[in-house]
């Protein structure tokens, strides 16, 4: 921290003992300080880094479609003979054959 430890800025040196609560709530503000850590920031990326952001991206994106076109299907009966998008944009057509 820049301004150097400012919790104890408006306790008095002789206000009597702390509470257990408040050595408690103490210990933990201690603790979350100390993960406080400043990370430079990365500039480049690995190719390997790259692609598992993409591959994510995409995986997202497909999930996301699909849970669309499962809305789309529950809301409207007639919807169902449109063809998923998430098989590549390919169109089909869903005809019912009597053999």
């Amino acid at each position: 921290m820049a301004q150097g430890n400012t919790r104890y800025q408006g306790r008095k040196a002789g206000a009597g003992p702390r509470k257990p609560v408040m050595m408690k709530f103490d210990c933990v503000l201690a603790q979350a300080e100390a993960l406080v850590v400043e990370h430079p920031a990365r500039k480049e990326l690995t190719e390997a880094e790259i692609k598992r952001i993409a591959d994510y991206f995409y995986a997202h994106e497909l999930g996301a479609d699909e849970e669309l076109q499962e809305e789309r299907i529950g809301s409207d009966p007639g919807s169902a003979k449109r063809p998923p998008a998430a098989h590549g944009g390919v169109e089909r057509s869903i005809t019912a054959t009597n053999a």
